[in-house]
């Protein structure tokens, strides 16, 4: 895989609007069962999944995992 950092990431529901994650954007997220404004801080790919960082300040926490699979687009950052 790349160095490329990772942009956005789109996940493809079957009858359903896709999920969309971008880097700085602002959401209001489940958290503990509130929904909560939180930042998308960073999107790492891993070997099996894609990691989704949020936060709020400059504190980041590690939120969700989005399996690798043909349903999900990767848009990575133009250097």
């Amino acid at each position: 895989m790349s160095d490329k950092r990772i942009r956005q990431i789109t996940e493809a529901i079957f009858g359903r609007e896709p999920f969309v994650y971008t880097v700085g954007q602002e959401r209001n997220l489940p958290i503990n069962g509130k929904h909560e404004k939180r930042t998308i801080f960073e999107i790492v790919a891993t070997e099996t999944c894609y990691e989704i960082y949020i936060g709020s300040g400059d504190k980041m926490q590690h939120w969700n995992d989005i399996a690798k699979s043909d349903r999900v687009n990767v848009q990575y950052f133009i250097d």
